[in-house]
Parts: structure tokens; C-alpha cells; sequence
């Protein structure tokens, strides 16, 4: 049956639905768990997105109202830990005192909250992390994920798994990360992840547009039949399919990628080549008369190449690592403030090259356990690392969060308060 829905209907319901929604994420950040029924199991979940999107709404309206938020509190959640609270928060108290007043200047009101928020952001000191630790994440699993961040640092990669073990475990690895362009045939080939043990890399500066340029190397990993990284310039499809078909062979396991950035391309393959102790071809040292086979013997502990990440743990290459980020560090002293593209690029460098790899391993429990165990690692990570970046506000919310949530939930009442009227089938 089709009905038409007025503006004050709208407004009424999405009023209702928001408050409902509210208490709901207010019930979660005091601790509760939010049970509904995912693939004929009862679950239980802590999580904002998930209790949003198994919401059943009363009616049409009210889901057309779900499919909104749910996308705009992802966005949020992206940004910062627990913004989708205050986004719908402050979404509420838009649309209420605009009801109240309707000559109340909403943008004027956005604004001062943001300036607020702006004004109070601070570098957090130690205590001030000790203390945001113990309010919120006090037990068992917040010192675990929180010793687990003080180790892997800012960029670094935290995994975690359960084994057979009575205590939770936190293990060290140094690992290099870089963005990187993943020749995507090879990757999917390898259902998305290339992971290999004591990998040989090759670093190309240059074009690979025959498989002749490279055939020595690829002879050689035939012949030992072992795992290689190819990082070049860009590469034909020529060489992509020969390396895809004898990988899908089984003849050896190669790998191919390249920089991201074309400027910064050469600097991108040298750090890649120091830490992983590569060896390097250029225009001075060609492939067809450098290439030495007992050069596959200089290999990385582990190459792991993920979407758009390569990850290398190898502690032979720490010295040469030192060594470069020390220099990297002294041209970012004498780089002027003001050329930002330029510090902001020398800064992830170091960030590349100074990367650590923290895993966490969990005594064994149920599936339901193991849920929410995955969502609370998660919301404890984002929280710090949303804390350590801004700090708090007002000593009580992430200062990440309530400046997310106050642009999106005012992006938010534009949109939906500019709706005269909708259309609903039964």
C-alpha cells in the first residue's frame, strides 16, 4: 500500500528512531551487549555498526532512516573510535532545538563546537594516556592491546590469534612496511595475500618490458625452485602472465609490485632495496651483466604482500635501516616547515622504515567469546590511537569522536530536514 509521508511525520519518526538508536549506543558505552540472531545463532555484540545493522525497524520510514546512518556512521567509525555516538547525539539535539527554535542558526552552533573542540586538542602526556586507560579500558584485554600498541608504536601492525595457552602472549617482530601497488593478477592468484619465508628481492630501477630482462633471475628461481619479490617501475603484461602461469605451476612463487607514486618512485624502490637487502639493478648495474644466482642466498626472513601493503621482517638490513633513517631524520631538521608535502612524504618514510610487528596470541574460547573478544581489540585499538593522535575533550570523549560526530550529524540534518516529503510502499 503507498502512503505519503509529511515533513512533520518525517521529522517526528526520525525523532523516535534517534532516540532509539541513542540509548542503544549509550547502553554499549557503558559496557552492555547488545544481543540479536546473525545466521540462525543468537549473538551478542558491543559493536555500534553491528547493533545498527541488525536494528529491525517499525516500518519503511524508519528504514530508510537506518540505511542513511548505518552509511554515515561507517564513514564516521573510520575516522575515529565511538564518533558514530556522538554523531547521532549530536544529530538529535540538531533536530530538537531546531524544533524549539526554528530561527536557531545550526551552522553558528556547529561551528562553536568545533572551535571548541579545536582549541582544547593538546599533545596527551603519560599520564594523561595512564589515566584514559584506566577509565576505560582497565582490565585484562586493555593492558594486553596497550602494551601490544607501546610495542608495534604508531604505524605499526598488530595481529592476533588464540592458540592452546593459559595467558595472553605479546610477541615482537621488527617489520618494514610500505604502500605499494600489487600487480593484482599475481595477488588474487594467491587468494589476495603473497606470504613467503627467506624470499630473494630483486629491485628494478626501470621498466620490465620482456621477460628476456629478467629471464636470468627467473631461471635461477626455477632451478632452486623458490620464492622471489620483483619490485620495478611498472612492467608489461607480457611479463605478468609468464611469471602467473609458471607460479600457477608450481615451477617457482615470484611476486611483482610496484611504487605508488610515480614522483617519488626511485626513492620508494631504494628504501624497499635497504630493507630487505635487496639487490638493486639500475642503468649502471643492468640485470644482463650484474646479476650474480649467489645472490639469492641474501634473503629476507619474510615478505608478506596484502591489497596495498608490503610488509618485510628481516634483521640483517637493521644497521643499513639505522643508518638511512638517521639521514632521513637530519634533512627533515633542515627542511622548511612550510613545504608540507615535503615533510609529510620524509616523515612516512621513516614511518616505512622504522615499523613494528606486534603479535597477540589469546587463550583458546568459544565462537561467541572469540566475537567479542575481535570487537573489543578493535574499539580498544581505534580509542588509543584516536587518544594518542588528539587527546581527549573535557577529560570525558575522544576529541577525534566529537569532532567527526558534530560535521557528519550537521551534514545529516541538512540532508534529511531538507526532505518535504517521501513516499512509502507497505
Amino acid at each position: 500500500m503507498k502512503s505519503v509521508q509529511s515533513k512533520d511525520t518525517i521529522t517526528d519518526q526520525l525523532e523516535s528512531f534517534l532516540k532509539k538508536i541513542n540509548k542503544i549506543f549509550l547502553a554499549q558505552k557503558l559496557g552492555k551487549n547488545i544481543a540479536f540472531s546473525q545466521d540462525s545463532q543468537v549473538r551478542t555484540s558491543s559493536s555500534q555498526i553491528l547493533s545498527l545493522l541488525n536494528f529491525a525497524p517499525e516500518n519503511r520510514l524508519e528504514n530508510i532512516f537506518k540505511q542513511i546512518i548505518l552509511d554515515y556512521s561507517m564513514k564516521a567509525e573510520g575516522i575515529s573510535a565511538d564518533s558514530s555516538l556522538s554523531m547521532v547525539k549530536f544529530l538529535l539535539e540538531f533536530f530538537t532545538e531546531k524544533k524549539k527554535n526554528n530561527k536557531l542558526d545550526l551552522a553558528a552552533v556547529k561551528d562553536s563546537i568545533l572551535e571548541d573542540v579545536q582549541n582544547s586538542l593538546r599533545k596527551p602526556s603519560g599520564k594523561d594516556y595512564e589515566r584514559f586507560l584506566e577509565e576505560n579500558f582497565k582490565d585484562m584485554l586493555g593492558e594486553v592491546v596497550s602494551e601490544a600498541y607501546k610495542l608495534a608504536g604508531p604505524a605499526g601492525k598488530i595481529i592476533f590469534e588464540h592458540g592452546n595457552i593459559p595467558q595472553p602472549i605479546v610477541e615482537l617482530s621488527k617489520t618494514y612496511q610500505f604502500k605499494i601497488q600489487p600487480e593484482i593478477n599475481i595477488l588474487l592468484s594467491s587468494d589476495g595475500e603473497w606470504k613467503n619465508s627467506n624470499v630473494k628481492v630483486f629491485c628494478i630501477e626501470g621498466f620490465i618490458e620482456k621477460v628476456s630482462e629478467i629471464d636470468c633471475i627467473l631461471s635461477e628461481a626455477a632451478r632452486l625452485k623458490t620464492s622471489a619479490l620483483i619490485v620495478c617501475l611498472g612492467c608489461s603484461q607480457e611479463v605478468v602472465s609468464t611469471i602467473l602461469t609458471n607460479n600457477l605451476r608450481k615451477v617457482f612463487d615470484i611476486a611483482i609490485c610496484h611504487p605508488v607514486n610515480d614522483r617519488t618512485s626511485i626513492n620508494d624502490v631504494f628504501d624497499i632495496a635497504t630493507a630487505s637487502s635487496a639487490t638493486l639493478f639500475d642503468y649502471q648495474n643492468p640485470i644482463s651483466t650484474s646479476f650474480d644466482p649467489e645472490s639469492f642466498k641474501d634473503t629476507s626472513e619474510e615478505v608478506v604482500m596484502s591489497g596495498d601493503k608490503l610488509m618485510i621482517r628481516n634483521t640483517r638490513s637493521a644497521p643499513h635501516t639505522a643508518k638511512k633513517v638517521r639521514e632521513l631524520r637530519k634533512r627533515l631538521e633542515e627542511t622548511k616547515a612550510d613545504l608540507d608535502l615535503e615533510v609529510d612524504y620524509i616523515r612516512k618514510r621513516i614511518t616505512s622504515l622504522t615499523s613494528n610487528q606486534v603479535k597477540i596470541t589469546l587463550p583458546e574460547k568459544n565462537s561467541q567469546e572469540k566475537f567479542n573478544e575481535i570487537e573489543r581489540i578493535d574499539r580498544i585499538l581505534r580509542s588509543i590511537r584516536s587518544f594518542v593522535k588528539y587527546g581527549s575533550y573535557k577529560d570525558s570523549e575522544l576529541a577525534s569522536s566529537v569532532y567527526v560526530g558534530c560535521v557528519y550529524a550537521y551534514d545529516l540534518h541538512e540532508m534529511l530536514s531538507s526532505i518535504e516529503a517521501a513516499i512509502t510502499y507497505e
